[in-house]
């Protein structure tokens, strides 16, 4: 029979579970401690923890929730990495620490309700997370509005240059109408003619 204790440790990670966009496994024994550390920094700053776990407590917490078919995932240590706003950022933040430490090892991950193997990692550090595809989404939207502006504006322009082109046309007429009406009446053959 469990003990409390081993009850409550259940119950306190089906709480994260449950709360978590994504969960990725690990195998962090070879890391330093100072590198755990850091990687741990790293997560919590962008709202994700790793916890280390018993095996056989951690399985537990998750087949209770459901989720089945991630046995391998528990094969020697194992640390979990919980993500509660994007089920994705995890596995960027992992694969940019692997390049500089490759001590860590992914074993998986459970994203979206779908169990991915360690063979799928890099497929998900790949994936756009939901911020970048936001910046993508606007950027699709707003690019048919600044070309409309793009375009609007140039036919401004050019109507503001026929305008201006109309305006001086109107001026010289203008003057020229009015130079000939002075030229006229100052030509005494012309006023002679009319009387």
């Amino acid at each position: 029979m469990p003990s409390q204790e081993k009850i409550l440790k259940v119950e306190g990670l089906k709480k994260l579970v449950y709360e978590a966009k994504g969960i990725y496994f690990a195998d962090c024994s070879r890391l330093k401690a100072s590198d755990i550390t850091q990687l741990r920094k790293k997560l919590h700053s962008m709202q994700m923890n790793l916890k280390v776990v018993k095996n056989r407590l951690a399985l537990r917490a998750l087949n209770e929730l459901g989720i089945e078919g991630i046995d391998e995932f528990f094969t020697g240590p194992t640390a979990l990495i919980f993500s509660y706003e994007d089920a994705l950022v995890p596995a960027k933040v992992l694969k940019e620490f692997i390049k500089k430490n490759s001590d860590l090892k992914v074993k998986g991950a459970y994203v979206e309700n779908g169990i991915y193997s360690k063979e799928k990692f890099d497929f998900l550090a790949s994936l756009p997370t939901k911020s970048e595809l936001r910046a993508q989404v606007i950027l699709v939207l707003t690019q048919p509005v600044q070309e409309l502006v793009f375009i609007l504006e140039s036919l401004l322009r050019q109507l503001i240059g026929s305008l201006e082109a109309l305006s001086q046309k109107r001026t010289i007429d203008s003057s020229e109408s009015h130079m000939a009406t002075n030229s006229e009446s100052a030509d005494p053959t012309t006023t002679e003619q009319q009387s």
